[in-house]
């Protein structure tokens, strides 16, 4: 019996659990891959002998489309702390979750962040999330993230201090105009999971799951872009035209169902010696509008090597107030030598322009088809997360098994 032959465009999140999938099954499997390793938006680079990931990630526990497929790998995993280090005028305060670290509860009750009353809504919003399906939050009515947390009754000073800076982190847009679904959504994950960073950088784990593949007789073609897919044809300029049973394309600019904005950011890597500002895996997040760095972490907790002596920075900016570059990089350095004190090195940075899609009604569920022997794929179908990008490759793989069954 010939195998039925799958072309796996991109060796991101989305392509990688479709062809995980798939490969339990008898497909002949053949991953395309643009860049020369795997990983997609979730990638690491060695630059001057130091792993940086391509914009401060996590991974979070709670996702279930994720969880499971991190419990397959054997890798090292950095814990972060339940907590955030703010800083603000000058000065510094801890706040976070003391269900998880009673070290916290002191810190986070006299914290300067939020009153006593957005601590105990906090609390409640806890309670409630967890008893919520992630189904029945993707069906709450759609609102900005801002304006469901002033109508939830928390205060303007910890919407600044606190949501601002680290949700405005993660959704990549300083105004929490992302929908209240989102927020909530990884609210509840950050509440049932824990937040980590395998040792050797993010990419470490789409790393593992391709050399599992690569194990089961997965292909993989690298630094090949796909320049045309449609009627089972896929084309490359490195290897021609190319025929298959079924495509399944993860690249968002070769579908032309869907018209996607993207949200963008910078990282900065500055190095120094001595001890870290932040003794603790934790985030660092920066609260003062007038500044123009989001959040900050020490990626020397996450080096597959130590470098005794030496700590590396990564530096987040998610508005760059329109400044040029080169103004947004010495801006970047003023600000991150005040705050560490001490004299920094330049690493590397990345102005990464397709960080996230920007997606105004997010949802969990999304039907799939394939047209001309192509089926289409990708976290923008869905919301912005590694869950969605996990999931709707598992939906495309189930596609696939029932077509061909």
């Amino acid at each position: 019996m010939n195998k039925k032959k799958v072309a796996v465009v991109g060796a991101g999140l989305s392509g990688l659990m479709a062809a995980k999938e798939l490969s339990k099954n008898a497909f002949d499997i053949t991953v395309y891959e643009k860049e020369v390793k795997p990983g997609g938006r979730m990638r690491t680079d060695t630059v001057h002998g130091w792993e940086l990931d391509r914009g401060f990630q996590v991974l979070l526990t709670g996702y279930p489309y994720l969880k499971k497929h991190l419990e397959d790998l054997s890798i090292d995993l950095v814990q972060l702390d339940a907590g955030a280090t703010v800083f603000h005028e000058n000065k510094r305060s801890n706040i976070g979750d003391p269900g998880r670290d009673i070290s916290l509860l002191i810190p986070t009750l006299f914290s300067p962040v939020g009153t006593l009353k957005d601590k105990w809504l906090i609390f409640k919003l806890q309670r409630m999330l967890k008893k919520k399906s992630i189904a029945a939050i993707f069906n709450t009515e759609n609102s900005t993230t801002a304006a469901w947390l002033k109508q939830y009754g928390f205060s303007n000073q910890i919407i600044k201090r606190f949501f601002q800076p680290f949700y405005g982190g993660i959704f990549l847009e300083d105004r929490l105009e992302t929908s209240c679904r989102m927020f909530l959504f990884v609210f509840k994950m950050f509440a049932e999971g824990e937040a980590v960073i395998p040792i050797g950088g993010i990419g470490k784990f789409s790393e593992e799951i391709a050399a599992l593949l690569d194990g089961e007789g997965v292909k993989f073609y690298y630094d090949t872009p796909v320049q045309t897919v449609g009627k089972g044809k896929l084309t490359t300029e490195k290897r021609g035209s190319e025929h298959y049973d079924v495509i399944i394309n993860t690249a968002s600019k070769l579908n032309n169902n869907y018209q996607i904005t993207w949200k963008g950011t910078y990282v900065f890597y500055f190095q120094h010696p001595g001890e870290p500002v932040i003794k603790t895996p934790r985030i660092g997040l920066v609260a003062d509008e007038s500044k123009v760095i989001n959040n900050v972490f020490y990626a020397t907790a996450t080096q597959s090597k130590t470098r005794e002596g030496r700590q590396l920075l990564s530096v987040t900016v998610v508005n760059d107030d329109d400044y040029s570059l080169v103004e947004l990089q010495r801006k970047v350095r003023q600000e991150v030598t005040q705050m560490v004190n001490q004299k920094i090195d330049y690493v590397h940075h990345e102005v990464i322009d397709y960080a996230l899609p920007d997606i105004a009604s997010p949802v969990d569920e999304q039907k799939l088809s394939i047209t001309d022997q192509v089926v289409h794929i990708g976290d923008y179908q869905l919301n912005g997360s590694q869950n969605a990008a996990c999931k709707i490759g598992e939906a495309a793989a189930k596609l696939l098994n029932e077509q061909h069954a």
